[in-house]
């Protein structure tokens, strides 16, 4: 699936889910590069289950659980900080 991101600076983005994770998948980890991470909160506000808080000026996984691996969070963070890792079962179901 391809996808297609605008930013508020005017850049597109576009990003393929090569990962295979369907909508209402499962993650097994969502890694946050916390060097690249420059709080900015987007990732935050763009999660639909509240799956991201900011802690200590960076993002950070509260509740891994409520993911639904939509990957909203990786499309939509400008440093590309953030990568969600699908669990085992749902890259095989693509």
């Amino acid at each position: 699936m391809l996808l297609t991101v605008h930013d508020p600076s005017g850049r597109h983005r576009q990003a393929v889910r090569s990962e295979g994770i369907p909508l209402g998948g499962k993650a097994r980890e969502i890694r946050i590069d916390t060097v690249r991470c420059k709080g900015c909160g987007i990732c935050v506000e763009f999660c639909p289950t509240k799956v991201l808080i900011l802690a200590e000026g960076a993002a950070a996984v509260a509740d891994l659980d409520r993911c639904t691996a939509c990957n909203l969070c990786d499309l939509r963070c400008p440093d590309f900080a953030i990568t969600v890792v699908p669990s085992a079962s749902e890259k095989t179901a693509a």
